[in-house]
């Protein structure tokens, strides 16, 4: 077993990764991106559709799928 943590997990630890936001203003509620995206990050609160930024693998394919462009990157964060 060995003494010291894995270089491999250390990295990825220290990674910053990129998140996104839905733009309010922008989006008409269209649920392009949960009906046809149907990727899991997303969520309705009420009226509005939201992304859960734990999970977001921050891979950007939801900036081409909303026809509003109301989605964009958010910021770069520690991982």
């Amino acid at each position: 077993m060995a003494k010291a943590p894995c270089i491999l997990l250390d990295l990825k630890r220290r990674r910053k990764r990129i998140t996104f936001e839905v733009v309010q203003e922008k989006c008409t509620g269209c649920n392009e991106c949960i009906n046809n995206f149907a990727c899991p990050a997303f969520y309705r609160d009420g009226d509005k559709i939201k992304i859960n930024d734990a999970l977001c693998t921050g891979c950007g394919f939801c900036v081409q799928v909303c026809p509003e462009g109301a989605i964009r990157r958010k910021k770069e964060v520690e991982k």
